[in-house]
C-alpha cells in the first residue's frame, strides 16, 4: 500500500468489497468501515471526514475508507455488510 493511497484505494486495487456511490471522494458515507484494533496507525481525522461521519451518526470506532490513510502495520477492520 502506498503512503498515499487511500484505505478505500487500497481495497479496491486489492479486489475487497468496499460501499460507495461517490467512488471514494467524501460525499456518500457508505464506505464506512469499523476500527477493531490498529487505528493508531491511520490518519488523523480531517475536517471533511468529520462532517460526514456526523451527519452518518457514525460511532466512535467507524471510519471513512477514503479518508483513511494507512501508515503502519496491525490495522483490522470489519464493516456492516461483509
Amino acid at each position: 500500500m502506498d503512503d498515499d493511497q487511500s484505505l478505500f484505494e487500497a481495497l479496491r486495487e486489492a479486489g475487497q468489497p468496499i460501499a460507495s456511490s461517490c467512488l471514494g471522494v467524501a460525499v456518500c458515507g457508505r464506505c464506512l468501515v469499523r476500527v477493531r484494533s490498529g487505528g493508531e496507525c491511520l490518519s488523523a481525522i480531517d475536517a471533511v471526514e468529520k462532517k460526514v461521519l456526523l451527519n452518518e451518526r457514525a460511532e466512535p470506532d467507524q471510519r471513512l475508507a477514503c479518508q483513511c490513510y494507512v501508515s503502519g502495520a496491525g490495522v483490522v477492520l470489519s464493516t456492516d455488510y461483509w
